[in-house]
């Protein structure tokens, strides 16, 4: 239907109808407290745990730059007051920090050597981060299935 053909009521209720579409997919993901505290959080955990390398070339906070994101992912799947839909977004973040685990490894093992400096350092985090980030997703799904 087009607007030419259309009445004067018909216009007031097709925008009406448009202004509560736009108005009901304006809230954003940033607003919906499931991605944020499920999604987000975690993705920013993660990302800022594999940033150490370009402040510090310390081996020991590299090793240890990860167990925020890995200590708030177990918090969320295993406290039995979370909605699921926060675990699942969480679980969700898991998959993504394993699917750019497995990238660095990749960029890892084709061409990086010590002349990437910090890079290099990220992407040997990848790798180390690879087996804990799989199991830590399979134990994200046994726990939202099993409801601790």
């Amino acid at each position: 239907m087009y607007i030419i053909d259309m009445t004067q009521e018909e216009i007031k209720e097709y925008n009406e109808r448009s202004k509560k579409e736009f108005e009901s997919f304006h809230i954003s993901l940033f607003e919906s407290k499931e991605d944020k505290w499920g999604l987000f959080v975690p993705l920013f955990l993660f990302f800022a745990g594999m940033s150490v390398p370009f402040f510090t070339d310390r081996a020991l906070y590299m090793w240890f730059a990860l167990v925020p994101f890995y200590l708030y992912d177990f918090t969320i799947m295993s406290v039995a007051c979370i909605s699921d839909e926060i675990k699942k977004n969480a679980s969700g973040a898991m998959a993504v920090t394993f699917g750019v685990s497995l990238i660095l490894t990749i960029c890892w093992a084709s061409f990086m050597d010590d002349s990437y400096g910090p890079l290099n350092s990220i992407a040997l985090m990848g790798v180390f981060n690879l087996v804990p980030s799989i199991v830590c997703y399979y134990m994200d799904i046994l726990f939202k299935n099993i409801h601790l």
